[in-house]
């Protein structure tokens, strides 16, 4: 058993870590006035470009290979590509 001594009987985001506080507030997770599902597509939208863009960049553009690397169909990686407005062809270069 790990015991937390805090100050407060409750932990909030102020007892995280600066970046995971950071992460929060980009993807809206801290702020609860929002609806749910904007934060989470957000969320989702944030870890896709982060996770793709250097998968990409690494394929050098090359969307077979890199749907082969994620373990997804190709089809599937262009229409992510294409809802996120990712330039594949700058990365071609």
């Amino acid at each position: 058993m790990v015991r937390c001594f805090l100050p407060d009987p409750v932990i909030t985001t102020r007892h995280l870590a600066a970046d995971i506080r950071i992460e929060e507030t980009a993807a809206g997770i801290g702020d609860l006035e929002r609806p749910y599902l904007e934060p989470k597509d957000q969320t989702i939208e944030a870890f896709t470009r982060n996770d793709l863009n250097p998968l990409l960049s690494k394929t050098r553009g090359n969307v077979s290979v890199a749907a082969q690397i994620s373990g997804m169909k190709r089809q599937s990686l262009q229409k992510i590509i294409k809802r996120y407005g990712i330039d594949v062809q700058r990365l071609r270069a």
